[in-house]
């Protein structure tokens, strides 16, 4: 009779095993290597050894790196584990090989622009093969462990600890996400320019009149109101904190008085236009604005604009609150047909390219457009007298994806499509909720009485979506998201039904086999 070990080993099969072998190795290569553009050249041994940096280039490098190489030690594990040798042994193998494997990828990383060698992706790599490799022990004793997991849920009570400690886990996450969007990285000593950033890298060619900044985002029926009859006062509840009208009878001085006067860069030179080569700088840092910008973590933005031409990119910094082209509060541009967006946030950096907000379509001509941009902690919002409205939710979808998609590119561009709006939706409430209604599902349910299974799934589908929300929408001070609530309770209620069917099948498919 063959023991545990040799049972647990058989269920893997070969070509399973193999598959997560060769999957998890060339995704390895992909991801690591890309876009495979090498250029060789000799190189002695110091100068080898000198391109090699310590630390990682970023502090997500080293989760990542361990993520990413868990599928390659967990596919050769289960390779060698067949050849029936000790399974001590199988950790320095697969220690061995994932450093060898690294060391493979790392030499051919110095030959690609763009890539750095680095000894902790040495290290982090090689505990991602090992870490791999202790998955499939856990794989091989899934069937202890599981007989343990359904003893621990056969009371509810303990079912019902794990879903609150679960939820607080989950409003800690939601939490931590909203931080991300705030705009607590602001600095206070930034101007403002109107045409380019400050040494003339990122020119526009245009107009801009009756440049205006709120303190609070505007709701829809405001936004609409504002834009269509430009009656700065007849906003309620927002600070006006700035207002240029940049017409060429008008002083380039901010009406309210708040901030400092416009001047044109550079001071020489006639006729003065947003030309390229002159654009508009405060003579001091707009300090007021960032304080108040940075104390509300929302905005609104008026503009009226008429670009030059549909072919400028960069994006060519239409209004911008920053100090050069990679540090910025806010910038407004154009990149081509779309109006980008870039906030300082936490999930998007200083540079706020890493989370880079597009509203294709609103430049296809030079036709001047009154233009709208909100930001209320959640969504981005764009209303125009040219186009339609276009809306980019922010909260939990893309952030979440930010954090959570360790090779997600740099500059990372999201839109204003509906499609990647659901898409990032489903990706942040169907992995965090469908387990809870998995949970609930599981064959332990049975021994419970039907009003203790009733109540559960009431709690798991109710309260648990209210308090993610709440802590989603609690630092922005927006009202709960009833479209939010309901798909995560729809996640809960998928799982529950589609548990149920997958152990239906199960016992059916064991059944017939028998």
């Amino acid at each position: 009779m063959r023991d545990l070990h040799d049972a647990h080993s058989d269920i893997l099969s070969l070509r399973a095993a193999w598959a997560i072998f060769a999957v998890g190795s060339l995704a390895i290569l992909y991801l690591t290597l890309k876009p495979l553009d090498f250029r060789f050249q000799a190189l002695t041994l110091s100068q080898y050894l000198s391109r090699f940096v310590l630390p990682p280039s970023s502090p997500l490098d080293f989760p990542n790196n361990i993520f990413l190489f868990m599928p390659f030690g967990f596919g050769l594990a289960a390779l060698l584990d067949r050849c029936q040798g000790s399974p001590r042994r199988l950790w320095p193998i697969v220690g061995v090989c994932g450093f060898l494997l690294t060391w493979l990828v790392e030499s051919l990383q110095l030959f690609l622009t763009g890539r750095v060698s680095s000894v902790s992706d040495l290290l982090s790599n090689t505990l991602g093969a090992l870490a791999g490799l202790g998955a499939y022990r856990l794989w091989q004793a899934r069937l202890p462990i599981a007989l343990r997991i359904r003893h621990l849920l056969v009371a509810p009570r303990q079912t019902a600890a794990i879903l609150v400690l679960y939820m607080a886990a989950l409003a800690v996450l939601s939490l931590f996400l909203a931080s991300s969007t705030r705009f607590t990285s602001w600095h206070p000593d930034y101007p403002l320019l109107i045409g380019n950033e400050r040494g003339g890298q990122r020119p526009w060619r245009g107009h801009v009149h009756n440049l205006a900044f709120f303190d609070q985002a505007l709701s829809e029926q405001e936004a609409q109101a504002l834009l269509h009859s430009g009656d700065l006062t007849a906003v309620n509840g927002a600070g006006l904190l700035a207002f240029y009208p940049l017409s060429s009878t008008d002083p380039l001085e901010d009406k309210t008085g708040q901030q400092p006067p416009l001047e044109w860069q550079p001071p020489d030179g006639a006729p003065y236009e947003l030309n390229g080569s002159h654009w508009l700088e405060s003579d001091a840092p707009v300090t007021g604005l960032n304080r108040s910008l940075r104390d509300s973590s929302q905005l609104t933005v008026l503009l009226n604009v008429a670009s030059a031409s549909v072919e400028q990119g960069g994006p060519a910094r239409i209004v911008s609150v920053s100090t050069n082209p990679l540090q910025r509060n806010i910038t407004i541009g154009q990149r081509k047909g779309d109006l980008v967006l870039r906030l300082n946030m936490p999930v998007s950096s200083d540079n706020g390219d890493a989370l880079e907000m597009h509203f294709p379509g609103h430049f296809r001509d030079s036709s001047p457009a009154a233009l709208l941009l909100t930001f209320d902690g959640l969504t981005a919002s764009l209303y125009s007298s040219a186009a339609q409205t276009q809306a980019i939710e922010v909260l939990p979808g893309p952030a979440f994806y930010r954090y959570l998609n360790p090779y997600a590119a740099a500059h990372w561009r999201i839109s204003s499509d509906p499609f990647l709006t659901w898409l990032y939706r489903l990706m942040f409430y169907a992995p965090l909720f469908l387990p809870i209604g998995m949970l609930l599902a599981g064959p332990w349910v049975k021994e419970w009485r039907r009003q203790d299974r009733i109540s559960m799934i009431a709690f798991a589908a109710i309260i648990v979506p209210l308090v993610v929300e709440w802590a989603l929408v609690f630092q922005s001070g927006q009202p709960l998201r009833p479209l939010h609530i309901l798909l995560a309770t729809g996640a809960v209620l998928l799982g529950d039904v589609a548990a149920g069917l997958l152990s239906a099948l199960w016992r059916r498919a064991s059944t017939t086999a028998a």
